[in-house]
């Protein structure tokens, strides 16, 4: 559908979620009552394979932004060396739309190695032909199969329009600047927002799933959970307070009051 192949890049917006209620079945069949989102709960979500494809996209984007940004070896064909050396890689995070459900993201990383020809032999086995690029989009073949992407880039993020939907992957960094880790059990706002209330305070045992903290952005109210069971040892924030994206709300250390902690 047209919404699926919107670029905003950069921009939060609801259209996930609009395309989640268009593409519903209970929405196809014309069931939509007035308690269609309670009684349905549509959920954006991006498939592995889409996010895989974007993260190939955007690792062959960022060597090509690397290169054209290289005023002295950019005339040199991607990762030549005189000798073998391992793999180029790229890792990204995949943020999840919803907000403290407490999941581990895993990383989504691609490698890769230049050909004398031009083309990039992936670890993966595909392999990836650069037909186009600037600093919006890209086209590439991969495995025979054309594909064209918008890439937006902001703050670390990549911003990357395939078929289904835009995904953004965070560019995870090689070297991690000392003191800007997100500390262990840390959880952070996905989005801009205001703290509605806060259910928690410091020393207080939790269990995994309960509800710690509810934040409102765009015009809803979104609940931040227990990743698991465990004390809360720190909440910087206050009600009221205003919070960009990813600031960190509070901070749960696996364990008990008894003083088992992990």
């Amino acid at each position: 559908m047209a919404l699926e192949r919107l670029h905003v890049g950069g921009l939060i917006t609801n259209r996930d979620y609009l395309v989640a209620i268009l593409a519903s079945p209970e929405f196809v069949a014309g069931d939509t009552t007035t308690d269609f989102i309670d009684r349905v709960r549509p959920t954006p979500v991006v498939e592995p394979a889409v996010a895989q494809q974007a993260a190939v996209a955007g690792a062959m984007w960022l060597q090509g932004r690397n290169r054209a940004a290289d005023g002295l070896w950019g005339f040199a064909p991607s990762n030549w060396r005189n000798a073998g050396l391992p793999s180029e890689q790229v890792s990204f995070i995949n943020p999840s739309n919803s907000v403290g459900d407490g999941a581990d993201t895993e990383p989504l990383m691609i490698a890769y190695k230049a050909d004398r020809d031009g083309r990039f032999n992936l670890d993966s086995g595909e392999t990836v032909e650069i037909v186009g690029w600037s600093l919006d989009r890209i086209a590439l073949q991969v495995d025979g199969i054309r594909r064209s992407h918008r890439i937006t880039s902001t703050s670390g993020r990549l911003h990357i329009q395939t078929a289904a939907t835009t995904v953004t992957l965070e560019v995870i960094p090689r070297f991690s600047i000392p003191g800007a880790e997100v500390p262990t059990g840390g959880l952070t706002a996905p989005m801009p927002g205001a703290v509605v209330e806060i259910r928690c305070g410091v020393g207080e045992t939790v269990s995994a799933g309960q509800v710690l903290i509810v934040l409102e952005a765009m015009k809803m109210e979104h609940h931040v959970v227990a990743p698991f069971d465990g004390i809360v040892t720190e909440v910087p924030i206050s009600v009221g307070q205003q919070l960009g994206r990813g600031t960190v709300l509070l901070t749960v250390v696996e364990g008990d009051d008894e003083g088992n902690r992990s």
